[in-house]
C-alpha cells in the first residue's frame, strides 16, 4: 500500500517510523504524547494520515483536527515531512492529498500554527517553512497566537495561518483564536479568555 493511509491502517513498523517522524519533528513543548494521537485517532476526533513510498517507507504525516467555526473550519495540529526527504516536492504532494481527505464542501478553509519569526530566531529553517506555506497559498490572520505549552506551565509565540477553501471568507485570528484555545487545547473558558486578551 503506498500513497495517502490513515495512521491505523499502517503497519508496525510504519507506526513506529511515524512516532520517530512526530518525535523528532516537534519540540515537547509543543508535542502531545503519540498515545494522545492514537487515542484520538481511535475516537474519531483526530484524522491522522501518513504518505507512504512504493516501498511502504514513511515520507510524511499530517494530524488534523475539525473546528466548529462558522463555517467550519480544518486544523492541522502536526504536519512533517521526513528531513532526507525534504525539498523534493513531498511536502507540497502530501499537503494537497491531505487537503483533498480533510477537507469538506462549505468549509471556510485550513488553519494551523508556525512559529513567530521574533521568538524563534535560532531557528534558521523556520524562514523555509513559512516560504513553503506561503506557497501554498497561506497567510497569517493572527500574528501573535500565545499557545498553550504541552510539557510545562507557560505558553509559545506563534502565529495563525490560514489557507482558503476557495472564495470562503477566513475567519477573524481572535475567532479563530478562541476555537483553537477551546477544541484544539481543551482549555477552560476563562484561560482561553485570558490568553485571548494577549493575542494580537
Amino acid at each position: 500500500m503506498h500513497g495517502v493511509i490513515a495512521l491505523h491502517e499502517c503497519s508496525d513498523a510504519q507506526r513506529l517510523a511515524v512516532e520517530r517522524l512526530y518525535t523528532s519533528s516537534f519540540p515537547a513543548s509543543e508535542r502531545d504524547v503519540f498515545g494522545v494521537i492514537l487515542n484520538h485517532e481511535q475516537e474519531g476526533w483526530l484524522s491522522a494520515l501518513i504518505r507512504v513510498d512504493d516501498s511502504g517507507e514513511v515520507e510524511a504525516l499530517c494530524f488534523a483536527y475539525r473546528l466548529s467555526l462558522s463555517p467550519p473550519a480544518v486544523y492541522i495540529a502536526y504536519y512533517a515531512v521526513d528531513p532526507e526527504r525534504r525539498g523534493g516536492g513531498i511536502g507540497t504532494t502530501m499537503l494537497k492529498e491531505s487537503l483533498a481527505k480533510l477537507v469538506q464542501p462549505g468549509d471556510a478553509g485550513t488553519l494551523f500554527e508556525i512559529e513567530r519569526a521574533a521568538s524563534e530566531p535560532w531557528d534558521s529553517y523556520r524562514p523555509v517553512r513559512q516560504r513553503f506555506w506561503e506557497r501554498q497559498g497561506a497567510y497569517a490572520i493572527l500574528d501573535r497566537f500565545l499557545a498553550p505549552r504541552l510539557d510545562a506551565p507557560g505558553t509559545i509565540d506563534l502565529t495563525l495561518m490560514w489557507i482558503p477553501n476557495g472564495d470562503a471568507t477566513a475567519p477573524t485570528g481572535l475567532d479563530a483564536a478562541r476555537a483553537l484555545y477551546l477544541e484544539g487545547y481543551e482549555l477552560a473558558p476563562d484561560e482561553a479568555k485570558r490568553l485571548l486578551a494577549e493575542c494580537s
